[in-house]
C-alpha cells in the first residue's frame, strides 16, 4: 500500500462521512445535465469550516463553496447546466477549509465517481462507467487503490445507451473481472481494507471464489485462477447476460431467413 504525504494538520475526511446525490435535469431538445440533489458532511469538525466541493467531468473542473459544517448549502440547481450531455457521471472531491486562514484542514482521500441516480457516494455498483477519451481503445479498465473500477468507453460513441447493449457486455464484463481478479490478487495483503478491494473480495465469495491467499506466484497457477474466477463469473451471471443474448442473436437469424 502506497502512503501518502500529507500537509501538517490536514486530516482525511472518512467516505463514510459523506452522503451526496446526484439526480438529472432535462434541457430541451439538448440532453440532461447533473443537480447535485443532497450533500452532506458529518463528523467532529469546528462548525465555522467551509465546504468547498470540486466536480470534474473529462476536462471540465468547477469548484462552489457549499456553506459551512454548522449551516450546509446546495449548489444552485443549474450549479452545472453547461454540462449538457446523455451521460452525466462526474467524479468529486471535497475540502473543509478554514475561513479565517484558508488553510485546508480536511479533505477527502481522493476524488470518487458519482453516477446519475446513484443511491450515495459507495454507489451499489462495484464498477462505474465514465465516457472519455480512450482512443483508439473502445474501452479500458482504470483501477487505482483509491477508487473504485471505472470502465471508461469512448466519447466518440454517441449512442451512450450503448453500455448496456448486450454483446458489449458480453465481450467487456469477463475481461473486467479477469484484469480486477488479477489487481487483487497482486494485492492480496490488503484484501480486507475498507473500500473496494473489500467489496469485491465479498463479491468473489458470494461465488466460493474465496482461496486468494493459497494462489501461488507461478504464472501459470495464477493464470488457472484467474480462468477459474472468469468461468464462475460467467455461469453466476449466464442468465442475465449470456442466454439473453444468444436468444436475441438466434431471434434475429430466424427473422432474416423468414425474409
Amino acid at each position: 500500500m502506497k502512503l501518502a504525504l500529507k500537509p501538517l494538520g490536514r486530516v482525511d475526511i472518512p467516505q463514510a462521512n459523506i452522503i451526496i446525490l446526484s439526480s438529472r435535469k432535462e434541457l430541451p431538445d439538448a440532453g440532461f445535465y447533473p443537480v447535485i440533489s443532497k450533500l452532506e458532511v458529518k463528523g467532529n469538525y469546528d462548525e465555522n469550516l467551509e465546504i468547498f466541493l470540486k466536480v470534474k467531468k473529462n476536462t471540465q473542473v468547477e469548484t462552489i463553496k457549499c456553506g459551512t459544517i454548522k449551516n450546509q448549502t446546495l449548489p444552485n440547481e443549474r450549479f452545472l447546466s453547461h454540462w449538457v450531455s446523455n451521460e452525466i457521471s462526474f467524479t468529486y472531491f471535497i475540502q473543509l477549509i478554514s475561513p479565517a486562514d484558508s488553510k485546508v484542514v480536511a479533505s477527502m482521500k481522493s476524488p470518487q465517481s458519482i453516477d446519475d441516480d446513484s443511491k450515495d457516494n459507495k454507489d451499489v455498483a462495484p464498477v462505474g462507467t465514465r465516457f472519455t477519451d480512450t482512443s483508439p481503445r473502445l474501452w479500458r479498465l482504470k483501477m487505482s487503490e483509491g477508487e473504485k473500477p471505472v470502465i471508461e468507453i469512448s466519447k466518440d460513441i454517441e449512442d451512450q445507451g450503448f453500455i448496456d447493449n448486450l454483446i458489449f457486455l458480453n465481450s467487456i464484463l469477463p475481461n473486467v473481472v479477469l484484469e480486477i481478479g488479477g489487481f487483487l490478487l497482486a494485492n492480496r495483503a490488503h484484501l480486507d481494507d475498507e473500500g473496494w478491494f473489500k467489496d469485491w473480495k465479498k463479491f468473489f465469495e458470494a461465488m466460493e471464489i474465496n482461496d486468494f491467499e493459497e494462489v501461488g506466484d507461478e504464472e501459470d497457477e495464477i493464470t488457472r485462477w484467474l480462468n477459474r474466477l472468469v468461468d464462475r463469473y460467467c455461469v453466476r451471471f449466464k442468465s442475465n447476460l449470456y442466454n439473453p443474448l444468444i436468444e436475441k442473436l438466434n431471434s434475429s437469424n430466424e427473422s432474416m431467413e423468414d425474409f
